[in-house]
């Protein structure tokens, strides 16, 4: 049952500190305003945006990484780890939503959500209000 390993594939993070404008931390973009890709992290690659990632793995061979959603059949690529659980795209009645931070099930390059868990630990660099979506 892949929805109980992996609670959210978090897509991004809309966020205001205390003394900056909002901003949205969307995992597509990483420090130095270079494009991520996917792949196992280390969790210090959006520093520049005040943000470090952590993991708390059920499993402890699981690794912190990035999926790229935008895949299968509405994309020219495929699902890493031959896993399309994750894609997003209007045949799954998303929008596309690019790179999501996942726990990656062992360490291997290709992402693959990981069915026994854990829990993400975000870190800020400052205070921050979470902002809710505008429709």
């Amino acid at each position: 049952m892949k929805h109980l390993g992996l609670v959210v594939a978090i897509c991004g993070l809309g966020f205001a500190s205390a003394q900056a404008a909002p901003m949205t931390i969307d995992f597509d973009t990483a420090n130095g305003g270079v494009p991520s890709v996917a792949g196992n992290i280390a969790g210090t690659e959006f520093t520049d945006f005040g943000l470090t990632i952590g993991l708390n793995p059920s499993d402890a061979s699981s690794t912190l990484a990035l999926f790229e959603s935008n895949c299968g059949p509405d994309f020219p690529v495929s699902c890493t780890g031959n896993d399309g659980d994750l894609a997003s795209g209007a045949t799954f009645g998303t929008s596309p939503q690019g790179r999501v931070v996942i726990i990656n099930e062992g360490t291997d390059a290709n992402p693959n959500d990981d069915p026994s868990g854990g829990s993400f630990i975000f870190s800020f660099a400052r205070p921050v209000t979470f902002l809710l979506p505008r429709s």
